[in-house]
């Protein structure tokens, strides 16, 4: 079975992320500047994200890996 949680199903996964990164102090940008270089045309192969989707990454590691990157919004690690 497939479902499709773009806002079909659930809220729109923006107004998620943004409600998320708000609650916990994440500094947006470093959520976006991490997406992208992880996400972009040109990112390398073997990302976690590309990890996580092929099994390679179990999901607590990739959340522990995503952390390190985000920057709390008083420019302190996130929690």
């Amino acid at each position: 079975m497939v479902f499709d949680h773009g806002g079909v199903l659930t809220s729109p996964m923006r107004d998620s992320i943004v409600a998320w990164l708000y609650r916990d102090e994440i500094d947006p940008a470093s959520f976006s500047r991490t997406l992208k270089a992880w996400m972009s045309r040109s990112a390398p192969e073997g990302t976690p994200i590309r990890r996580l989707e092929t099994g390679e990454l179990a999901a607590a590691q990739f959340d522990t890996v995503l952390a390190a990157e985000l920057v709390a919004a008083h420019d302190q690690e996130a929690p």
